[in-house]
């Protein structure tokens, strides 16, 4: 069959074709019985692509009105695993459907869901037809976002921080190959906000799994992104968070250092945070004066009550953190 005869009907009617990048509505995690619908007509031949692409076209149409579903996500991905098998791999029309089922995956977010996504779009990329270039910003970002989500699934800090060493590096190379100066299609965002964004879902998890127990491994990846992140955009976010990071691995002059520095800097919108990272200075410079161990973390409250958090086996730095900026505000102790 000839491809042009896959943007026409048997008839000569143009089709309707999908936006593979119009960007779905976040759904409620459910499990419910996928019901029958009668407006998705199964294809009575598996092998015919024009009849599986106006099947998976037709399962869509709910989700680009808006109306997202558990259910209407498992149709879709029901319809297009079977227009995915019928393409060739050189088919210039797989890669876009292999970057909306990634997407369906993402939104699902069953165990599992983000590791099948990641490989979806690796494929994408590493087949992507000309028409496509335009998009390669945001697959990057989506492949590093579904890299993350696979240690987000995770239920234990053993579990997290293995996912993390896994999956991490790949991320940041990700990051760190996007071109801030592209133009991407279709997009509210530049380049160049895309890639900073990048960076940020990069830091934070990095950055959270560290302050919860300090590991080499982890410090080495936050390490390396959170330095990658400040080489783009240095921020007092980034740069007050390494800070902190220096610290808990023991490194209190560097990340006095670091901490100094973020105070001589902007903290635009967020009042609260010059505060926050003047009390985390106070507990380092008490760690590296001798007057407070030096074995873990020690944080100011605002009160004015020092709590330290040994880097012993089984302790656990709790941090509370601030939802816009990632930084941290509050400690405890938890005991495995």
């Amino acid at each position: 069959r000839a491809r042009a005869s896959a943007r026409v009907h048997r008839d000569g009617r143009p089709r309707a074709t999908l936006n593979p990048w119009k960007r779905l509505p976040h759904v409620r995690r459910a499990s419910l019985p996928l019901p029958q619908r009668a407006m998705v007509r199964p294809a009575k031949d598996m092998h015919d692509k024009v009849a599986l692409h106006d099947q998976f076209v037709e399962s869509m149409r709910p989700m680009m009105e808006g109306r997202v579903t558990a259910n209407e996500i498992e149709i879709c991905l029901a319809c297009g695993r079977s227009l995915a098998n019928a393409l060739e791999d050189d088919d210039p029309e797989k890669p876009p459907l292999l970057c909306q089922l990634a997407n369906l995956l993402i939104n699902r977010r069953k165990p599992g869901d983000c590791e099948r996504a990641a490989g979806m779009i690796r494929t994408a990329l590493a087949n992507l037809p000309e028409k496509m270039k335009p998009h390669t910003q945001r697959l990057r970002y989506d492949l590093a976002s579904a890299l993350l989500g696979i240690s987000e699934d995770c239920d234990s800090t053993a579990d997290v921080e293995a996912a993390l060493v896994k999956h991490a590096p790949e991320a940041i190379a990700l990051a760190e190959a996007m071109d801030p100066t592209d133009v991407i299609a279709n997009e509210r965002i530049d380049a160049r906000e895309l890639k900073d964004a990048c960076f940020n879902n990069l830091c934070i998890p990095l950055m959270k799994a560290h302050g919860r127990r300090h590991t080499p491994a982890i410090f080495e990846l936050y390490e390396t992104a959170v330095k990658a992140a400040i080489a783009f955009e240095p921020t007092a976010q980034h740069v007050s968070n390494y800070g902190a990071a220096l610290c808990r691995a023991g490194k209190f002059e560097e990340g006095i250092a670091q901490y100094e520095k973020s105070l001589t800097m902007e903290f635009g919108p967020y009042v609260n945070l010059r505060a926050n990272v003047e009390r985390w200075l106070d507990g380092a410079r008490r760690q590296l004066a001798g007057t407070a161990p030096k074995d873990g973390l020690t944080f100011v409250t605002e009160d004015g009550e020092e709590v330290h958090v040994s880097a012993g086996e089984g302790n656990e730095l709790q941090v509370e953190y601030d939802e816009d900026t990632g930084v941290g505000v509050a400690v405890s102790v938890k005991k495995e």
